[in-house]
């Protein structure tokens, strides 16, 4: 099984690949599972994960950006798996790729996640335009009803000005997911933005060596998880999500 695949950076600026990154072609569509800031004319393993389970074959071996980053309901456990066992449960994924597919009335015969991006896309990519940036904007934090989604923040305005664009509708996609899911049945207490916010910024952290350039960040409390990476005396990117059932 295929849990890492190495990329080399030509050129002399850094690179950096989120966590949440989808990769298409080669044998089989693909996650990124934990952020990687690669240096000028470096190389560096991504820690990746399958979602499209019923295919092992292409005409080409390599790799091209999906048209959305993964949505926040299927990588919710994968930064979580990933932060604590530098690996992630690959059935559990399938499951949720099945789960994302069905929640969005989708039918693929390889259970591909991008089936699913495919087929609402470009509603996706509408209703996103409705959420206006705001000058400095650096990320999003979105709620489904009171219970966190996700908190996802990069490390510079113009970074998130280039990723906006695909970060955007991938969570506009998560939200039927949510509503199809445990969560919109779970009898939990909503909380305001506000609250969430707090709570994230005092959890414990843990930090560990990243397999590219900065230190890799973990981070849990209470109904929530996430991870990131810290690089040359700052946050490049934090990625922070919901359980299925918040207090």
């Amino acid at each position: 099984m295929v849990r890492e695949i190495l990329v080399r950076k030509r050129g002399s600026a850094s690179v950096l690949v989120p966590e949440g990154s989808s990769l298409v072609g080669a044998r089989q569509n693909r996650v990124v599972v934990e952020t990687v800031l690669i240096g000028p004319s470096q190389e560096a393993p991504l820690k990746v994960g399958c979602v499209q389970q019923g295919r092992w074959g292409g005409a080409s071996s390599k790799f091209a950006v999906g048209d959305l980053p993964v949505e926040p309901a299927v990588r919710r456990h994968t930064v979580a798996e990933a932060a604590a066992h530098g690996r992630v449960d690959q059935r559990r994924l399938w499951a949720d790729v099945s789960a994302a597919l069905s929640a969005h009335g989708v039918r693929s015969a390889t259970e591909d996640y991008m089936a699913g991006v495919a087929a609402h896309r470009r509603e996706a990519e509408e209703r996103a335009r409705a959420f206006e940036p705001v000058p400095g904007e650096v990320g999003i934090l979105a709620l489904a009803r009171g219970r966190l989604l996700g908190l996802e923040v990069f490390g510079h305005p113009d970074l998130w000005a280039a990723l906006r664009s695909g970060v955007m509708p991938s969570y506009v996609l998560a939200v039927e997911t949510i509503a199809h899911g445990p969560q919109a049945r779970a009898g939990a207490p909503e909380r305001a933005g506000t609250d969430w916010i707090a709570k994230i910024a005092t959890a414990p952290v843990q930090a560990r060596p990243s397999r590219g350039l900065g230190v890799q960040l973990a981070l849990a409390g209470d109904g929530f998880a996430g991870a990131g990476l810290w690089a040359d005396d700052a946050l490049a990117h934090l990625a922070v999500f919901g359980e299925e059932k918040t207090p």
